[in-house]
């Protein structure tokens, strides 16, 4: 397999983003207020931010009877997924966050780093809550070249490495 070079302006974006987190202190990706560590988000953030309720369905994430793996539909359906994990519903400031860091805008504004660092700790978070044996390989999902070229970098494959790192396995 080829691999598609990156372009000049992915790798200065790169290094510009790195630029700015030496000379500029974390902040909550949220509000842009005082965080703790590496945290992503302040406190007063994590307690607002819609969550799906943990010990829902591991396939559809709807709630479930305590002791159950999964809902009658999924269990009647048998999809070829065993397990997704997902953190928060897709909508609302979740849904512009995820177009944010997909489609960044022009220019300086588009070295905006909260948008990704608030999907990175929410997908984190997801893959956190995956249950039994973790897996060997984060897969993220294929993008055509020509998009890739267009975009400068592979938003499926950052949030991989996410994953990835959070479970300590290879992408």
């Amino acid at each position: 397999a080829s691999r598609i070079p990156v372009p000049v302006e992915a790798r200065m974006r790169g290094m510009l983003a790195d630029l700015l987190d030496l000379l500029l202190p974390r902040a909550c990706a949220r509000c842009a207020g005082a965080v703790h560590g590496a945290d992503a988000f302040c406190a007063r953030c994590v307690a607002v931010i819609p969550r799906i309720a943990a010990g829902g369905c591991r396939v559809c994430q709807i709630a479930i009877a305590a002791g159950q793996s999964c809902c009658a539909a999924c269990a009647h359906e048998r999809p070829p997924l065993t397990q997704i994990a997902a953190e928060a519903p897709f909508a609302g400031e979740i849904a512009r966050w995820v177009h944010a860091f997909k489609y960044p805008r022009e220019g300086l504004a588009g070295l905006d780093p909260r948008p990704g660092a608030a999907l990175t700790a929410l997908v984190a978070d997801a893959a956190r809550r995956l249950e039994g044996e973790p897996p060997v390989l984060v897969v993220p999902v294929p993008m055509h070249p020509r998009k890739r070229r267009e975009r400068g970098f592979h938003p499926a494959g950052e949030l991989a490495r996410t994953v990835a790192t959070a479970l300590g396995v290879r992408v």
